[in-house]
């Protein structure tokens, strides 16, 4: 017996130029539909068909017979063309029969054959070509397809590449330039934390004015002169000779780091469509985690079998490629003229001071788990940051899309719990399974807690104004990165590592408060637009996002 869905529908006929599509069922019947149907009209195996070819019927007493034509023109006045009749007599076998047109939307449908258990009736097929499908028959019921806007675009893998070989560049040179002080420089540690510490001081003092710059002339010109600039300063390296050389080399590397990073970042958000803009995040940050995780392999390679030119050159090399990935970008016509406003944006000051007191706990990670594997007797603290690394590169692949699912408060509040039982874990069970096992939940906390919050600090906010956004937002990480080891170390030195690992705890739980009562009510509203629309080239113009946290507030 056929389902009630799947019975005959009646309707007028359908014009004969009409386009005609078709279709099956799961059933195995085959459906006949036009682009005149309404989206959502029940439509059966004979509704809206063209007339079906068919000899005409004989001619009443008086009536004249017409020519037989396969299109039915020709058969007697007043009536409709019917199903072909089998040779012989009997019953058609599929179809309405011939009857008045004027009663051929009024008079009860015919069901068709039921055989095998499903309605398998006999329609003509269109002559002509049909046109493509664009609407999903099932049932009897036309739904509109809506596929997933494209993201992973030749534009945006090259943005991918050029933030993996910059940060690759980066990686490379971490294990080399303390052993290059020491050794080369005869200096200390004192020396080494300058050398790094001026670096991070540069990016943190040229961010605003350099989210300015790729506001009024463009990502491109802003990554292609960063990876140029960072280039310069590698190949400075080959002739360094004092202290103070070095210093203002490492200055200038930081300067042309921070434009390729902000540059990155904010050509990603202008390239991915407006439903995934966490996704995209996501996707870079993973670049930037393999980045470090693979450059100082790479580094250290290189120092091992020739020496520390090699690094440099290297070094200098992959800015190169990130000089000539960033070229082949399409190109930014419009430029946005910026009068007195402040540098750092506001929208993103809420989200960056967030960010920057819940990374503490992995910046501390970071800094602290080899002298705290020491002192639990593990013979490495390798493995433990290649668990972290993968486990940070795979949930981000594989959850890309939770913070455009979920919501960047949401998703960025379970990140948080993760991250703050990640730390408690290891600060109160001193053992080797105790730091496996927080280092897991804090890099699985950690591996959503970033693509979420830069969400949280970009939607919402004009396209002339996200790489002053993203050059607040990520001030904040640097600001993190010079504090956090130097208050968790003096935590360390005075009740051990297991209550700097808890303080760590603390500054999450902290961030979490701050994001629920100071974050969560800036991005509460009806439907929350992920970034403004851009009718402008830096990017295509994003669609309203219904799953979120709410509209920017004026």
């Amino acid at each position: 017996m056929p389902s009630r869905a799947s019975r005959v529908a009646v309707a007028a006929p359908m014009p004969l130029d009409a386009p005609v599509t078709t279709a099956t069922l799961p059933c195995g019947s085959k459906l006949i539909g036009s682009s005149c149907c309404p989206a959502g009209t029940e439509v059966g195996v004979t509704h809206h068909a063209r007339p079906t070819p068919v000899r005409s019927a004989p001619p009443g007493p008086g009536v004249p017979p017409g020519p037989r034509r396969r299109d039915g023109v020709g058969s007697p006045p007043g009536t409709a063309a019917g199903p072909r009749a089998p040779r012989g007599g009997g019953r058609a076998t599929s179809g309405l029969p011939a009857r008045p047109l004027a009663q051929a939307s009024s008079q009860a449908p015919r069901r068709p054959r039921v055989i095998g258990g499903c309605s398998r009736a006999r329609y003509r097929r269109c002559a002509r070509p049909a046109p493509p499908l664009v609407a999903l028959v099932a049932l009897g019921t036309v739904r509109a397809v809506t596929g997933q806007p494209l993201l992973l675009t030749r534009p945006f893998r090259l943005v991918v590449i050029t933030t993996l070989a910059s940060f690759l560049a980066f990686g490379a040179t971490l294990p080399v330039l303390p052993r290059f002080v020491v050794d080369e420089l005869a200096r200390g540690e004192i020396a080494v934390g300058a050398v790094f510490a001026v670096h991070a001081l540069a990016a943190v003092l040229v961010r605003p004015v350099v989210g300015r710059i790729g506001d009024q002339f463009g990502r491109r010109a802003l990554i292609v002169g960063g990876g140029a600039l960072t280039a310069v300063a590698m190949v400075g390296h080959l002739a360094v000779g004092s202290f103070a050389v070095l210093l203002a080399l490492r200055a200038l590397a930081g300067v042309g780091q921070a434009a390729v990073v902000v540059g990155t970042a904010t050509r990603a958000l202008d390239l991915a469509p407006g439903s995934r803009y966490g996704e995209a995040m996501s996707y870079v940050m993973v670049a930037v985690q393999l980045g470090f995780g693979l450059g100082p392999l790479v580094g250290e390679a290189l120092l091992g079998r020739g020496s520390y030119a090699a690094v440099w050159i290297a070094s200098a090399v992959g800015c190169l490629v990130v000089v000539a990935a960033a070229s082949r970008l399409p190109a930014e016509e419009r430029r946005v003229t910026i009068a007195s406003r402040p540098l750092l944006h506001p929208a993103a000051i809420v989200p960056g001071v967030i960010f920057g007191i819940g990374s503490l706990g992995f910046i501390g990670f970071l800094a602290f788990v080899p002298l705290h594997a020491d002192g639990l007797g593990l013979a490495a603290a390798a493995p433990l940051f290649l668990l972290c690394s993968g486990t940070i590169a795979v949930v981000r692949v594989v959850g890309a899309r939770l913070p455009d699912r979920l919501g960047a408060v949401t998703a960025a509040s379970l990140a948080l719990v993760l991250v703050i039982g990640g730390l408690g874990l290891m600060g109160l069970l001193l053992t080797p399974t105790g730091l496996y096992a927080g280092a897991v939940l804090l890099a699985v906390g950690t591996a959503v807690f970033a693509p979420a919050m830069a969400l949280a600090a970009a939607q919402g906010v004009a396209p002339g104004e996200r790489a002053r956004v993203m050059a607040t937002f990520t001030l904040f990480l640097d600001l993190a990165s010079a504090a956090g080891p130097a208050a968790l170390g003096i935590a360390a030195a005075s009740g051990g590592f297991g209550a700097s690992f808890l303080i760590a705890s603390g500054a999450a739980v902290v961030a979490l408060v701050l994001l629920r009562r100071w974050l969560a009510p800036a991005l509460v509203g009806a439907a929350r637009t992920a970034l403004a629309p851009d009718p402008g080239p830096l990017g295509p113009p994003a669609p309203v996002d219904p799953s979120g946290d709410g509209p920017r507030p004026a």
